[in-house]
């Protein structure tokens, strides 16, 4: 049973258990990214942005695979700096 919302209340074992903040919409993630839903759509149409899937008619992303294509970003800007220096 979840005790005020919290999902360690369930116990040990339980399966499924999320929060509100595991999946995000496309507005979560054009705010989170500091850009606009229109621009995080356009990436999903050319396979550019965050892992996204449909439930329904409604585009999630697992926050999870937006911290990766955060991550993977930030690793790329890292190289990009270092190898125009040289």
């Amino acid at each position: 049973m979840l005790v005020n919302g919290d999902p360690r209340s369930m116990g040990k074992g339980a399966v499924g258990v999320y929060t509100e903040h595991d999946y995000l919409t496309t507005a979560e993630v054009a705010h989170l990214l500091r850009t606009s839903p229109e621009s995080v759509r356009y990436w999903r149409h050319i396979g550019k942005g965050p892992q996204s899937f449909r439930v329904g008619r409604r585009v999630l992303y697992a926050r999870r695979d937006v911290d990766a294509f955060l991550a993977d970003m930030r690793e790329k800007g890292s190289r990009e700096t270092v190898s125009s220096e040289h």
